[in-house]
C-alpha cells in the first residue's frame, strides 16, 4: 500500500509528521545528534541521507527536530527551502560557529544575528539584492537575546553577521571582505560583528515562504585578537541549544 504521508525530495526522505514545525540546525550532522540526544526525550533518527541527520523528539511536551546542514550557504539553502516549501516547516533556528570581529568579544560568547549581509548573489533567486541586510524574525530576537539576559551565564551580543562565501580568502583583505563593499562599509560602522557562512540565505529562505528564522552562533575564532579554536580544543558550543529550547518552550 502506498504511504501518501510520505515525502522524499533529493535530500529529505521521511513522513509529513517526522519532523517538527520548529527545526534546529547546524552545520555538523554529528553535533546535531549530539543535541538531540542531550535535549530531546525519544530522540528519533529520522533520516541519514548524504550523512545529514535529522533527529527528532519532544522538549518539555514540544516537539522539536534537530538537523545538519552543511558548510555554506548553497548546502543550507537546499535544506532550508525544502522544509518550508515541502515539510510545512515554520521556524528554522540556526545553531552555528562564527569569529568575531570585535577585540572584546571572547572566545565562547554567544552572538545574537540580528541582520545578516553578503557577497553573494544566491539571493537573487529568491528576489533578494545583496547590497542591503536581510533582518532575522523581530520576535525571535527579542525572545533569545531576554533568555540570555535573564540566564545571566554567558556573555552575549546582539549584532550583524556577514555570511562569507570564503572560509579562506587570500585575495581579500578582512577575511573576504570586499573594499569599498556594503559589507565593508557595515563593518566600519559596527554593524557586523561576527562572519560565518549560513545566516544569510536561510533568512531570505525563510521570508520568501514568509516563515521565521534566526541564527544564534558561539564565536570560537577571534579576526582581531587572532585568538583561534580548532578541532584540539573545540570550543563548547551546547549552551545555544540550552538558551534556545529555554526560550521557545519554558
Amino acid at each position: 500500500m502506498k504511504n501518501n504521508n510520505s515525502i522524499a525530495t533529493h535530500h529529505i526522505k521521511a513522513n509529513k509528521n517526522d519532523i517538527a514545525k520548529t527545526v534546529l540546525m547546524m552545520g555538523d550532522p554529528l553535533r546535531a545528534k549530539e543535541f538531540a540526544k542531550k535535549y530531546l526525550k525519544d530522540a528519533k533518527l529520522i533520516c541519514d541521507i548524504r550523512g545529514i541527520n535529522i533527529w527528532t523528539g519532544t522538549h518539555n511536551g514540544h516537539k522539536v527536530t534537530f538537523m545538519g546542514h552543511g558548510m555554506g550557504m548553497s548546502s543550507m539553502a537546499i535544506y532550508a527551502h525544502e522544509l518550508f516549501e515541502f515539510f510545512n516547516v515554520d521556524t528554522i533556528i540556526r545553531l552555528g560557529s562564527c569569529a568575531s570581529y570585535i577585540p572584546d568579544i571572547k572566545l565562547g560568547d554567544i552572538i545574537v544575528g540580528d541582520n545578516y549581509y553578503t557577497h553573494s548573489l544566491i539571493g537573487e533567486g529568491y528576489g533578494f539584492k545583496n547590497d542591503k541586510p536581510i533582518s532575522a524574525t523581530k520576535e525571535l530576537i527579542k525572545l533569545i537575546s531576554n533568555t540570555l539576559e535573564k540566564d545571566g551565564t554567558i556573555d552575549y551580543k546582539v549584532g550583524g553577521l556577514y555570511s562569507s562565501l570564503w572560509f579562506y580568502a587570500p585575495s581579500f583583505f578582512g577575511e573576504g571582505i570586499k573594499k569599498d563593499s556594503s559589507v565593508e562599509h557595515a563593518l566600519n560602522e559596527g554593524k557586523i560583528i561576527g562572519k560565518e557562512m549560513e545566516s544569510y540565505i536561510l533568512q531570505v529562505i525563510a521570508n520568501h515562504f514568509n516563515k521565521k528564522a534566526i541564527t544564534i552562533v558561539t564565536v570560537i575564532d577571534n579576526l582581531a585578537t587572532k585568538e583561534f579554536s580548532s578541532s584540539n580544543n573545540k570550543i563548547n558550543t551546547s549552551k545555544m541549544g540550552e538558551i534556545v529550547l529555554k526560550a521557545l518552550f519554558k
